[in-house]
């Protein structure tokens, strides 16, 4: 027990007390004289005393041993007990909140995304308008160069009758008369708010001025699909009850690869006599059918400038609204 004890306690040198001050005025680097073979009055090997006399490290202190510390947990204080009718009122409150202003952002969002896609549906339409009006304005040449050819049809009808041989004029009028050019407007944007119900996402003011053009321009479709392809049609037919085969043959010449254009007949291409019977009564229905066919055809080109009036003026407010260009 006892030999335990003084291994726990540090050694204590009470004679080499006056060494080891002297020895701390030793200079830097120099180590302290020992007595040869001697620690604290034991007796050590020498080896031993070298050993610990050249070792920089000092001697090993007793460690205080750690005792945890006990933890105090504190806990939390509910109260306990019904609440009161405020506390309620206030839980409600603050859960309304939450889902209100989630809507509201929800509804803030929507309604943002649609207001862009109504954007694109304007720009869109405006870009059909800019692609008619410049079809327009070939349709409407079209229809002059045929009232242009047709604007005779008196003195032809005259010249016939002194003479059936003297076909040469009505040439002209069949070059004018034999075709018509309806006129198909881009309707991509129309349909697609249409079907998909995107007339919502528009102003309304916007959404007025298409479906106004629409109807305009559907009274204009009823009009090519009815009288003005009508009127050609009876031309036609009455034209190939007195017509003769083989000058019809010589006024339309097929070219391989290429589509046959009605306006490229020329007189000197036809060396057959134009009439097959010589029918005043059915000649005279012909240039009757012929002058009506006219009007039509007066009537079509006045709609499509028309059309065109109201497109330039749509590109116009929507250019100036929304700053497409």
């Amino acid at each position: 027990m006892e030999e335990t004890n003084e291994e726990k306690k540090p050694q204590q040198f009470p004679e080499d007390s006056h060494a080891l001050k002297e020895d701390q005025s030793c200079e830097p680097g120099s180590l302290p004289a020992v007595p040869k073979g001697q620690t604290g009055g034991k007796q050590v090997d020498s080896t031993e005393s070298i050993v610990s006399g050249s070792s920089s490290e000092p001697a090993p202190q007793p460690q205080p041993q750690f005792q945890p510390e006990t933890m105090e947990v504190h806990h939390h204080s509910h109260a306990h007990g019904k609440k009161n009718w405020k506390s309620y009122f206030w839980e409600f409150l603050m859960l309304f909140l939450a889902v209100f202003c989630g809507f509201l952002a929800e509804y803030y969002l929507e309604h943002r995304i649609e207001k862009e896609r109504g954007k694109q549906f304007i720009e869109s339409f405006y870009e059909d308008l800019k692609s008619d009006t410049a079809r327009i304005t070939l349709h409407t040449r079209f229809d002059d160069d045929k009232m242009k050819g047709l604007s005779n049809l008196g003195d032809c009808y005259d010249a016939i009758l002194n003479n059936t041989n003297n076909t040469a004029c009505m040439l002209e009028v069949i070059k004018n008369s034999s075709t018509n050019r309806p006129f198909i407007r881009t309707d991509r944007t129309v349909k697609q708010l249409a079907n998909a119900g995107g007339f919502r996402l528009l102003k309304k003011e916007d959404a007025d001025s298409i479906l106004s053009y629409d109807q305009v321009f559907n009274n204009f479709q009823d009009f090519q699909t009815t009288v003005y392809q009508e009127t050609q049609n009876t031309v036609r037919n009455t034209l190939n009850s007195f017509e003769n085969f083989k000058a019809n043959a010589q006024m339309f010449k097929p070219e391989p690869g290429k589509i046959i254009p009605s306006m490229s007949l020329k007189v000197a291409d036809v060396t057959e006599p134009l009439l097959f019977s010589v029918d005043k009564v059915t000649l005279n229905k012909y240039f009757n059918e012929l002058q009506l066919y006219y009007r039509v055809t007066y009537n079509h080109r006045r709609m499509l400038l028309e059309l065109r009036e109201r497109q330039t003026r749509l590109i116009g407010y929507f250019n100036n609204k929304y700053h497409f260009d």
